[in-house]
């Protein structure tokens, strides 16, 4: 598949897909409650799998397709079978994205899904937030190579949500001092 190299304009059409990714995106980390925040995160992901396929970065786009899937078996998967969706979805992460490895960089949204698998389906709370923080550090550092200007600033912007979330669901918790010494370890 060959496609245009990547737009720097903010208002062509892979860009404006990314803007809208990150809108939708920037939203959810404000939420408190996993099921919404798992929720917005697919629609996130459906704007992202189109902004990744329009920039170049199908590694991206198969990750964030797969991330549909992800967010499907995390809200509906039964309790009882998490352990075992969670491999699955490992499985299919490496099985839809490995193959298109071929760039250092092209390993960033494998990892980062990884993670973020561990944020759905092994982790709660507070420490879903922090798998979730990781997975979309990696993120930003692929939103960077590939000139994402949605990626970039949705991501940044989602980073810092997500530390006021975390320092809000803390403070929620009655450990205002255990928040501010996270925040700043992180």
């Amino acid at each position: 598949m060959n496609l245009p190299p990547p737009s720097e304009d903010p208002f062509s059409i892979p860009q404006l897909f990314g803007l809208a990714a990150m809108a939708v995106m920037v939203a959810a980390n404000a939420f408190k409650d996993d099921r919404r925040l798992n929720q917005t995160f697919l629609l996130s992901n459906a704007f992202w799998v189109v902004h990744y396929t329009l920039m170049g970065g199908l590694p991206g786009a198969l990750a964030c397709f797969v991330h549909v899937v992800r967010g499907l078996g995390a809200l509906y998967a039964p309790q009882t079978h998490r352990i075992k969706t969670f491999w699955l979805m490992i499985f299919l992460y490496t099985v839809a994205v490995f193959p298109f490895v071929h760039r250092p960089q092209d390993t960033l949204p494998l990892l980062a899904s990884y993670l973020m698998c561990v944020a759905f389906y092994l982790a709660r709370g507070i420490r879903t937030r922090y798998f979730v923080f990781l997975s979309l550090a990696m993120w930003l550092a692929y939103a960077i190579t590939l000139r994402s200007i949605g990626g970039m600033v949705g991501l940044s912007l989602s980073l810092l949500l997500l530390l006021h979330t975390i320092w809000r669901m803390r403070l929620e918790e009655g450990r205002k001092g255990e928040a501010i010494q996270e925040i700043s370890s992180v």
